[in-house]
């Protein structure tokens, strides 16, 4: 029966070896032999292991003996039924445990074992078992139980091995039979005498022989069983061999392969072969794969030599390229090194179909063609009308008639896809007459037509052409009308077809276009056509023009017609704005803005003038564009206006008017309008008269300032000025102070006199006002002495100044009374050595004044003396009762000067008499300086209604030395047709001198009219030098001043030179000139012949007087010569880049060099670029025309430059540009690289090849590996750039490397200047694989802390025998691996972990195995950051900190429970939930929420929660495992703060918290000490719960990492991380229980400023914070060492009538002499500490202290220094009832606070009272208002601020 069950096993792992199945179930052995048992002995067990080779769980559903289930028994962990076996790449094998007894009759027992299942291979597992039951004394023994020979290859010699019998029966026994198993065994068994019987005798040992010959490879199984005539009767052993082959085998899954029919040069075909090398050693190795036939059709893609590693498969790729028709066959022969086919044969065979060829026409017809007529071209088209693609090999012309031919011949065949088309042209060249024809051949590959022709026919004839008219006179038409059209007619008198070859207008292309064209160009013989000219003048007079007509008439090949006509027109005025809105503008400003007037007529328009004209006229003036003026056709005039703003303020319009000839528009209007902006001052007194004051006294007065303009009125300064100035205080401002339109502003104004008497000043105010930027209001004011008289003067001294001298100047001094008794003047005098200069006049002496009366004296300075350096000094005296002044003292001062001289003109009048109309007259000013200074003329104007017939001729502004003179002459020009007009004008002269500085002249002239009626501008006109075939145009003027009307009979010119002299306008005569009219005759001097030409223009007229009138007129043609570089060679040039080639153009001639034009020509015309070149060049000058070369393809390119210009001995320049454009070729071997197959830890190195097929350097800019595996890969070997030469090969090399399996990937990119292929992307892969598989064997991944524990794994692959097998380890959190030697064998490798490894931190850990060079690890990747790991089960955890009666502590849980819940171990630790006994909370939304049995929530690992209890207690949780410590751990935090902890066993440093980038997470972990909340700084311990806020408004995923902290935990006091090199004072507060919150009041060292506290602690313990206006701190951030300080503290969970102590401790380095004062914010009560604590009872929850920090070696000017207005929130908001309010002035004033509702209603004025600068606060106490919302509002002089607050009751 074991035989039959060995093969059928044999069968099954055949079978799913070869087969894979979902769910295959295999034992580790196939049956089970226990051997003897002794008798009575007990049972002896043995284990069967069940494998889940597939992919889907098996169930097993029972187990049991078929024959004996009382002797054997089966057992597992979990009994059947519904035992799962999952697959074993997920868990490890199924252990069976199989049971025989010896409690048995002695004797072989043999039973199978049934083992129930659904796999797919053996649902009915059946496994014999035997055993015998043997005496007490067994009478034989043997000593192996199985043979192994291990592993033999093939073609070896014989193994042998034996086995050993012996029998303790005295009387021996015998071997009945002694044989293997299975049927044809390969083993054999030789003995010394064979069986059937052998004898066994007493203690003598018997052998039994076993050879096994390894003649072919493979494993071979077999049992050997012997037969003895005792009990137990059978003795089965097994034995095994491994015979390996030395060589590959290979077996192909196919040896021949049919393509199948594919289309002619369609897209490949690729097959594959599947080749398996079964053998277990050796590597197929491919070198070579070679065709029978060579070819290019088919082909073996793979690289060779192509590796097929032992025990596994390839593939070759073989491609069939469908490049020739036809069926075809091959045979590939692949060389191998394999022992069965070293060269395998493989058939190929494929047929390529070709496609169908098509022509359109089939044939080409030209007809009857005109001889010597211009080439014909016509096109026939080749298509593709198959399915596949056809060939074109060549073409050609078969009856080879020369004048046909197709004109592109093929270089190469011609390849078209289905459906594409190939177009020819063939032309025909009517060289000689008669009848044509030809065959045009097309050699293909198609199926229909190989040789397809095209036949070819024409007939040459003689044609014969006629125009009709032979001229076109098109008569006169108006410019910008619509044209005239003429036809003309072209008729074909010959036998054949006329061909037009070209039609071309010449002359006057403007005015004359070929509307409509012939309809066709060819003319059939007696057939009519005709084209359609059309005249379009764009200019005035006759034009002329010729149409020049190509044919292939051969009587006549060139035509030529003659065009005329004659233009007229009239002139159009265009104005680019019809309105102009100047916007806002502010009086006295100015804007200027542009009109642009142009012609848009087609003759000359003149705008005779311009005039402002409106209300508001005189805001606009011209500043340039003057008028009269006459514009050409399109020519424009810019003309620059100024609005200059005007009170008063507000609209302003106005209209800019021009006149002009236009006969449609000979007046135009244009809008214009603007809004004067202007702030206006006004200022209320003017003046101010202060009541009579005590000296020491003082009185305040307003002066309101308004602002009744439309814009922002800014006052920049305000001042006191005058002799009393200091008598006045203005109040301080802050400039500028801005008004409003309509607002007001109040100026306080003291009088505070300080000497008795009248005083008067002035207030001055600076402002924007731009009429009153300066206003003044005048203060006056008494001040008296008491009970004495006392004198009081207007004046405390005089200076009269320079005067001039002999003239007089007077002042007036008032003396006043200003004491209590009667002053009384006793005398006035004036002393001094200059006094008889001074005069003084006064009433009659004594003087009495009562109190507050006055007097007046006149003081008048005269200065006589020459001496302009004398200062006249006096003095007045005045004696009085006043006792403290008896005798008053006024100094007096004065000087004179002399005015040396001035400016004189003459005459002061001019008349002109009787100057000839149109004439004119100059006379000249003369103006002299007399003086010693220098004197300046500033400006010279006209004014009066003749201004224009006066003309100034000199410039100005000039500077007329002393005693010299200077002209200024004048013209007069009388043009007005009023012979009894007197024209007048006044001339202004403006000069600086003081005496005379404006000068005026009268002007007047009267006209008269002369002899002769016409008037002629002149009589000669010389055009000067002008360049041969250029133009010059001058003009002059015919009128008529005679009284009737004048006829111009003719113009003309006349004389040998006439010819080139025009008349180009007017052109047609006679014409009238009425009286006074006038007209402009056009001249132009053509330059078409070198030398001096003359000649004399005639006016005919019937001007009594004068009828012929002669001008002369000459000019001269010189002619200009070329200088230029006939050629430009480029050279060699990259394509697509550009080279650039100066040339210098020089005139070597006379006259100007006027290009015409510059044209290419040539067959590569754009590869080269004109870029630059001028139009004019004057005589030696020379200029750059600009040159470049971009060749677009590669090959030698050529143009000729062509410049067309007036040198009349090189009219066309040609410059020959040559150059060769080239490319560099990048070519690259391979395209495709492959590593192979590479074992990890093991480098590769291969090479790829450069090679540069172009014909300039190849320049190599980058080499990179790019790509998701690019760091596989590694590029060496070169240097950047890369240069490679034409034809130059350069190899770089590539290397790859890496630690972990898996096909990797990237690419090569190469960077070069290759045009076609800048970037080029080699593919780069390789595949890593290990030498064999790790297998982990280690069952679970979970220690039990101090004890050992031990982990295993296997090689997969059993042949392979490492040479160093190693394990890496290291306790959770530590970065360093520690390492050891594993022991082992192939089949498993175990290592132990001493107990003291396993503590409650886990073990990470890692294998790494060493197999020839290579490296397998386990886990095979990113071992190093992600080992294996254990966890570590913890039967009993106590917490660190013992629960202290009555105090919270912030924990968290470290770690996770394995079989209970948090609230289960909570609720067995403290019992039932009891708020007297102990309370249990955790932070969860914004919210506390609390543990009780109808409340369960979960603590997980990481998360933290507060505890009390009402005794001391520990904490101990039950089954605790330790978290993974091989990879980070995450923690969600929730939106605000959050209640976390150290979810690992020992510390972790804070720097190990990760937070997302971009998130805002306070990275400040709050703890609490038992007290107080304090930070921690350095580390997160096991067990301590800690708050960290996370600021987003969604949750934020933390990470944490397992690295343990080694930093030495420190104090976290909020108090002790201030920098005590500052010093710092602490505020602590505290209750009657001891409990206490703190404060520290420093710059902190750590910059910790603005952060926020935890939330208050639950359940009444006391809370302190530092709180501003926007929230509340836990750290305030000021320096006191140096500063005052102002904070206010919150104090939380206050119980009412408590009693608390708030004390205070300084310490570092402060003052001594600081001070603090506390203030309660709600009583308004003020506590300075001098004990260091105050004591206060709490009448409510919550109270607030505002603290004042005082350092008295500070300024107190520092302490408040404001640098801008505040109102701040009021805190508390929401408040109930009280609430504080604080604000900031930036200076002293009037302040008011004021509190509204939501309707607008006054509810309280809190504040309303003049302020000093600095911080303030006030509190509001709102009682009796209702709940709401309401605005508390600041008021300044300088600004209002608004802010909300809201009252909840």
């Amino acid at each position: 029966m074991k035989k039959i069950f060995l093969l059928f096993w044999l069968v099954i792992i055949f079978i799913s070896d070869t087969f894979p199945i979902s769910r295959t179930i295999i034992p580790n052995k196939y049956f089970i032999d226990f051997g003897s048992i002794l008798y009575n002995s007990g049972s002896k067990y043995d284990t069967l292991q069940l494998s889940n080779k597939g992919d889907s769980p098996i169930t097993i559903t029972s187990t049991y003996f078929i024959k004996y289930p009382t002797i054997f028994t089966v057992t597992l962990n979990n009994a059947p039924p519904n035992r799962t076996l999952l697959p074993s790449t997920l868990t490890g094998p199924l252990n069976i445990g199989v049971a025989a007894s010896s409690y048995q009759i002695i004797g072989y027992y043999e039973d199978t074992l049934v083992i129930v299942n659904n796999s797919d291979n053996a649902p009915i597992l059946k496994i014999p078992v035997s055993f015998t039951v043997d005496p007490v004394n067994r009478p034989y023994t043997w000593d192996k139980s199985n043979i192994d020979f291990g592993r033999v290859y093939e073609g070896t010699s014989t193994v042998y091995d034996t086995v050993i019998f012996k029998t303790s029966a005295l009387m021996g026994l015998d071997i009945l039979e002694i044989k293997f198993l299975s049927p044809n065994s390969l083993f054999n068994i030789f003995i010394n005498n064979a069986p059937p019987v052998c004898s066994l005798f007493f203690e003598k040992p018997f052998k039994i022989g076993i050879s096994f010959t390894p003649k072919i490879f493979g494993t071979f199984i077999d049992t050997l069983c012997v037969k003895t005539s005792s009990i137990p009767t059978f003795v089965y052993i097994p034995v095994k061999i491994v015979v390996d082959t030395l060589r590959s085998f290979i077996q192909p899954d196919k040896r021949e392969i049919d393509f199948g029919s594919l289309g002619y040069e369609s897209d490949f075909k690729e097959e594959v072969i599947n080749i398996n090398n079964i053998s277990q050693v050796k590597d197929a190795v491919f070198t070579q794969a070679i065709f029978e036939n060579n070819n290019n059709y088919f082909v073996v893609t793979n690289q060779f030599p192509y590796i097929i590693p032992r025990n596994s498969s390839g593939q070759i790729y073989i491609r069939f390229y469908p490049s020739e028709t036809g069926n075809l066959r091959n045979t590939l022969s692949l060389i191998n090194n394999s022992m069965n086919e070293p060269n395998l044969q493989i058939s190929l065979l494929g047929n390529v179909i070709s496609s169908e060829i098509s022509v359109i026409p089939e044939s080409i017809n030209f007809g009857n063609v005109a001889i010597n007529s211009s080439p014909i071209d016509t096109t026939f088209i080749i298509k593709n009308v198959g399915k596949y693609k056809l060939k074109i090999n060549n073409f050609s012309e078969y009856n080879n008639d020369t004048i046909i031919k197709v004109t592109q011949p093929l270089l190469k065949p011609v390849i078209l896809n289905s459906g594409e088309t190939l177009n020819l042209t063939v032309r025909l060249n009517p060289l000689s007459l008669g009848s044509k024809n030809d065959s045009i051949l097309i050699n293909n590959n198609s199926s229909n037509a190989p040789n397809k022709t095209v036949k070819v026919f024409a007939n040459v004839t003689n044609p014969n052409l006629s125009i009709l008219p032979q001229e076109l006179n098109f008569g006169t038409t108006k410019l910008d009308t619509p044209s005239k059209i003429l036809p003309l007619y072209f008729l074909n008198n010959g036998n054949s077809i006329i061909i037009i070859n070209n039609l071309t207008i010449f002359d006057d292309t403007i005015s004359f276009k070929i509307l409509k064209n012939l309809n066709s160009n060819s003319l059939q013989p007696g057939k009519l056509d005709s084209l359609l000219i059309e005249f379009y003048p764009r200019q005035l007079g006759a034009k002329r023009g010729r149409l020049l007509i190509s044919c292939n008439d051969p009587l006549g090949n060139l035509r030529q017609i003659n065009l005329s006509g004659t233009g007229g027109g009239k002139p159009i005025l265009y104005v680019d704005k019809k309105s102009i809105d100047f916007g806002e503008i502010t009086a006295q400003a100015s804007k200027d803005t542009t009109i642009i007037i142009s012609n848009e007529g087609n003759i000359n328009l003149v705008v005779s003038s311009k005039s402002f004209t409106g209300n508001n006229k005189s805001m606009f003036t011209f500043i340039s564009g003057g008028l009269p003026v006459e514009l050409t056709k399109n020519q424009n005039e810019i003309i620059k206006i100024r609005i200059t703003g005007q009170l008063p303020i507000g609209n302003k319009v106005a209209q800019l008017n021009f006149a002009s000839n236009d006969p449609e528009k000979p007046s135009y209007s244009i809008d214009l309008s603007a809004v004067v902006k202007s702030p206006t001052i006004n200022r209320s007194p003017e003046r101010i008269l202060f009541d009579t004051l005590n000296i020491g006294s003082s009185k305040d007065t307003i002066i309101i300032v308004n602002n009744s303009g439309n814009s922002n009125l800014i006052i920049n300064n305000m001042y006191l000025d005058g002799a009393f100035a200091s008598d006045f205080v203005l109040d301080n401002y802050n400039y500028p102070i801005t008004i409003l339109p309509g607002g007001s502003f109040n100026i306080k104004v003291k009088f505070k006199p300080i000497e008795p008497g009248l005083r008067y000043a002035r207030l001055v105010i600076l402002n924007n006002d731009p009429t009153n930027s300066e206003v003044s209001t005048i203060l006056i004011g008494n001040a008296r002495v008491l009970n004495q008289p006392a004198i009081g003067l207007s004046i405390q001294s005089i200076d009269f100044g320079k005067i001039l001298i002999n003239t007089k100047k007077d002042t007036i001094i008032t003396i006043s009374s200003v004491g209590t008794e009667k002053l009384i003047i006793d005398s006035i005098n004036i002393l001094g050595s200059f006094s008889n200069y001074y005069t003084i006049t006064h009433n009659a002496l004594p003087i009495e004044l009562e109190t507050g009366k006055f007097t007046e004296i006149k003081l008048s300075f005269s200065p006589t003396l020459t001496d302009t350096t004398k200062i006249y000094l006096a003095e007045i005296r005045i004696k009085c009762n006043d006792p403290k002044r008896q005798t008053t003292i006024l100094p007096i001062t004065g000087g004179g000067y002399i005015e040396t001289g001035t400016i004189t003109y003459r005459p002061q009048k001019i008349v002109f008499d009787s100057i000839p109309l149109f004439g004119f007259k100059d006379t000249s000013i003369i103006i002299e300086n007399t003086g010693i200074t220098k004197k300046v003329v500033d400006s010279i104007n006209l004014i009066g209604e003749d201004k224009s017939h006066f003309l100034v001729l000199t410039s100005f502004p000039f500077s007329i030395e002393p005693k010299s003179k200077k002209e200024i002459y004048i013209r007069f020009n009388p043009s007005d047709a009023n012979l009894q007009k007197l024209y007048t004008a006044i001339l202004r002269i403006k000069t600086d001198d003081l005496v005379n500085n404006l000068l005026t002249v009268e002007l007047s002239g009267t006209a008269k009219q002369t002899q002769n009626s016409l008037f002629v501008s002149t009589n000669k006109i010389d055009f000067g030098k002008v360049a041969y075939l250029l133009t010059e145009e001058k003009s002059f003027t015919i009128k008529n001043i005679g009284t009737s009307t004048i006829t111009i009979k003719d113009i003309f010119i006349w004389g040998s030179d006439s010819s080139y002299f025009k008349i180009v306008d007017p052109t047609n005569y006679p014409f009238n000139l009425a009286s006074f009219q006038e007209i402009n005759v056009k001249l132009r001097f053509l330059a078409n012949s070198i030398g001096i030409k003359n000649s004399v223009l005639t006016i005919n007229s019937n001007d009594i007087f004068n009828p012929t009138y002669n001008i002369n007129l000459s000019g001269e043609t010189i002619s200009p010569k070329v200088s230029i570089l006939r050629s430009i060679n480029f050279g060699n040039l990259k394509t697509k880049h550009q080279k650039d080639s100066v040339v210098l153009m020089k005139n070597v001639g006379d006259g100007i060099l006027n290009i015409f034009d510059i044209k290419k020509t040539g067959t590569d015309t754009s590869s080269f670029v004109i870029l630059a070149y001028t139009n004019k060049i004057s005589p030696s000058q020379s200029d750059s025309f600009v040159f470049s070369f971009a060749p677009k393809s590669i090959g030698n390119k050529s143009a000729v430059i062509e410049i067309y210009s007036n040198d009349i001995s090189n009219p066309i320049t040609s410059i020959t540009l040559t150059g060769r454009g080239v490319e560099p070729k990048i070519n690259i071997n391979p395209n495709i690289l492959s590593l192979g197959e590479v074992y990890i830890g093991k480098r590769k190195d291969t090479s790829l090849s450069i090679f540069n097929s172009g014909e300039v350097d190849l320049i190599i800019n980058d080499i990179s590996i790019i790509g998701s595996d690019s760091n596989v890969f590694n590029v060496f070997g070169f240097t950047l750039p890369i240069i490679i030469k034409p034809s130059e090969i350069k190899n770089i090399f590539i290397s790859s490397y890496s630690s972990s399996i898996g096909i990797k990937n990237a690419n090569i990119r190469i960077l070069s200047d290759d045009p076609n292929y800048s970037t080029t992307l080699i593919p780069l892969t390789v595949n890593y694989k290990t030498i064999t598989k790790l297998v982990n064997e280690t069952q679970d991944f979970i220690a039990i802390k101090n004890q050992e524990k031990s982990v295993a794994f296997s090689i997969s692959d059993k042949r392979l025998v490492p040479s160093e097998v190693r394990i890496f380890y290291r306790l959770g959190g530590n970065s360093k691996f520690d390492s050891a030697t594993v022991p082992g064998s192939n089949s498993k490798y175990e290592y132990t972990f001493d107990r003291t490894l396993i503590t409650d931190r886990g073990l990470d850990y890692y294998f790494k195995v060493y197999i020839d060079g290579t490296i397998a690890t386990l886990p095979d990747s990113n071992y190093i950051e992600h080992p294996l790991c254990l966890r570590v089960k913890i039967p009993q955890e106590n917490f660190p900190k013992k629960l202290l009666s009555g105090i919270y502590f912030n924990f968290a849980i470290p770690f996770e429970l394995e079989q209970s819940t948090f609230s289960s171990e909570i609720f067995r630790n403290f019992g039932k939930s009891d708020p007297f006994k102990w309370r249990l909370l955790r932070w969860e939304n914004n919210n506390y929420v609390e543990l009780t049995e109808k409340n369960i929530f979960d603590v997980p690992a990481g998360y933290g929660f507060w505890v009390i209890s009402s005794k001391e207690r520990e904490i101990n949780f039950n089954n605790i495992l330790t978290n993974l410590t091989n990879e980070d751990f995450k923690i969600k935090l929730m939106p605000g703060w959050n209640q976390i902890g150290n979810p690992f066993m020992f510390p972790i440093d804070i720097k190990n918290v990760i937070i997302p980038k971009g998130k805002n997470v306070e990275t400040i972990f709050w703890k609490w000490n038992g007290k107080n909340y304090e930070i921690e700084s350095l580390t997160l311990q096991p067990f301590e719960g800690y708050f960290i806020i996370n600021n987003e408004e969604t949750p934020v995923d933390i990470s944490i990492k397992p690295i343990i902290s080694n930093l030495t935990q420190i104090s976290n006091n909020i108090s002790d991380l201030h920098d005590l090199s500052k010093g710092k004072i602490d505020f602590i507060l505290k209750d009657e229980s001891g409990a206490s919150d703190i404060i520290t009041i420093q710059n902190h060292s750590q910059q910790l400023k603005n952060i926020s506290k935890p939330p208050v602690f639950p359940f009444s313990n006391i809370d302190m914070r530092i709180t501003d206006n926007n929230g509340e701190y836990a750290l305030f951030n000021k320096d006191i060492s140096t500063q005052d300080a102002s904070i206010v503290i919150s104090l939380n969970n206050l119980k009412k009538n408590n009693n608390y102590s708030l004390l205070y401790s300084k310490s570092g380095n402060l003052p001594e002499n600081i001070s603090v004062t506390i203030i309660d914010l709600l009583s308004g009560e003020t506590h300075r500490i001098n004990e260091n604590e105050i004591k206060f009872k709490a009448k409510s929850t919550n109270k607030l202290f505002k603290i004042l920090i005082k350092n008295k070696d500070t300024k107190e000017d520092n302490l408040n220094k404001i640098s801008e207005y505040k109102l701040l929130q009021n805190y508390p908001n929401p408040f109930n009832p009280t609430t504080k309010i604080d604000y900031h002035l930036k200076k002293d004033e009037h302040v008011k606070l004021i509190v509204y509702n939501q309707i607008g209603q006054e509810v309280a004025t809190l504040v309303d009272s003049y302020q000093k600068t600095g911080k303030h606060s006030i509190i509001w106490n709102a009682e009796k208002n209702p709940s709401g919302v309401y605005y508390y509002i600041l008021y300044t002089g300088n600004c209002t601020i608004t802010r909300k607050m809201i009252l909840l009751k």
